[in-house]
């Protein structure tokens, strides 16, 4: 039995015990409880528990007559039906959401002197696209960004680059300083329709700064960290006005000498 299959059932909303009795389900096909309490090691009375429960989500059938036998659906009814559930669920969370964000509000102090003058870790690598992404969707009038060849090429595949598009056409204006090669050329190409683009070389660091008011910045995200779990505690955002000066100052000198990037046409 697969601990890969077992873990993935778990994100479709099983339990790991549900997870491997349906698993078990699958190789024995119509089975007795004590047949699956033999499979995966459980008590019987455990056993009936999770057949219940496995039921009650609708993955398993009862066949009428005696003793009672169990059949599991098919992988491809049983996961429609698990992402239909997890979708109902979404659903009811953002209705509830909005009761839920208007309640929690009248905690929030009004004093706003520990927000803009904090400095702030930003733990793990997803966190700080979604703060970046946060920071997009809330700019007004001007977002300036510093970006690795890895992060441009990834812009294109995320909803940052959505995020972009709909912040430019309400007036945002972008610029970027980025290092471009072949590996990331189509996403300058069409990132250069909507931003300003110039060229760096070696950057290895990234640096986020929205209508000059907060600034986000770290080293730059690898592919390799992308595509995994590395809990990152490098990345820092900030309100503070006298960092977010400095930071600006660093990036309109770079700009200055940096050359601008012409979108090749035929790309």
């Amino acid at each position: 039995m697969s601990q890969q299959d077992i873990a993935s059932l778990v994100e479709f909303g099983l339990s790991p015990l549900q997870s491997r009795a349906y698993i078990a389900m699958l190789k024995l096909r119509a089975c007795r409880a004590s047949q699956l309490s033999a499979a995966i090691g459980i008590l019987r009375p455990e056993a009936y528990r999770i057949l219940r429960e496995l039921s009650s989500k609708g993955l398993v059938q009862r066949n009428i007559g005696t003793p009672s036998k169990f059949v599991a659906l098919s992988p491809d009814q049983a996961l429609s039906i698990l992402l239909e559930q997890r979708a109902n669920t979404i659903r009811t969370l953002h209705e509830k959401s909005r009761k839920l964000k208007d309640s929690l509000a009248t905690y929030v102090s009004n004093s706003d002197g520990e927000s803009t003058g904090r400095i702030s870790l930003i733990t793990g690598g997803n966190n700080a696209l979604r703060k970046t992404m946060q920071m997009i969707n809330e700019a007004n009038s001007e977002y300036a960004c510093i970006l690795s060849k890895y992060s441009l090429k990834r812009s294109i595949y995320e909803e940052k680059a959505v995020a972009m598009v709909k912040a430019r056409k309400r007036g945002v204006r972008f610029r970027i300083i980025t290092e471009i090669d072949n590996s990331n050329r189509k996403a300058a190409n069409y990132l250069a329709r909507h931003t300003e683009l110039r060229k760096d070389r070696d950057i290895t660091f990234c640096i986020e700064i929205a209508d000059k008011k907060e600034a986000l910045l770290g080293p730059a995200l690898t592919d390799q960290e992308m595509g995994s779990d590395i809990e990152r505690e490098v990345d820092i955002w900030t309100r503070n006005q006298g960092f977010v000066q400095g930071i600006c100052s660093i990036f309109e000198k770079l700009w200055d000498v940096s050359p601008k990037y012409v979108r090749r046409s035929h790309s």
